[in-house]
């Protein structure tokens, strides 16, 4: 596992990893794929179809906590070459990845947290 998270192309590729359970996810629910999201649904909500499950809830949680582990694993590289007195913009892609995984979790923060955990005036 250390091999994986010192080697700058493993990094970002399990970085990119990672996103890929929340990418596929925001695709289903958003465009509204539907022999997907028929499945989603039976598995995410309650049999009366409005309240969502223990298990739904542990799905969202587990896909939440994804992106800010592929935003860590993304910018290590980075990070250990700027403290070793290198540039910043060393590994650029990784630089890349990172700074748009923490505006998507600005944006999960400020948008969708607040719907998934059913609190009033979502919008």
């Amino acid at each position: 596992m250390k091999n994986i998270l010192t080697h700058p192309p493993s990094a970002l590729r399990l970085s990119l990893l990672l996103c890929l359970p929340f990418l596929v996810f925001v695709l289903i629910t958003g465009s509204q794929i539907e022999p997907f999201l028929s499945l989603l649904k039976s598995v995410i909500l309650e049999a009366n179809g409005h309240s969502i499950s223990r298990l739904g809830y542990l799905i969202k949680g587990l896909i939440l906590l994804c992106v800010p582990a592929a935003f860590t694993i993304s910018l290590l590289p980075v990070v250990r070459e700027w403290r070793a007195g290198g540039r910043l913009l060393a590994h650029p892609t990784h630089l890349l990845i990172g700074i748009t995984l923490l505006s998507l979790m600005a944006f999960l923060l400020r948008y969708w947290i607040p719907c998934w955990l059913n609190l009033p005036n979502c919008d």
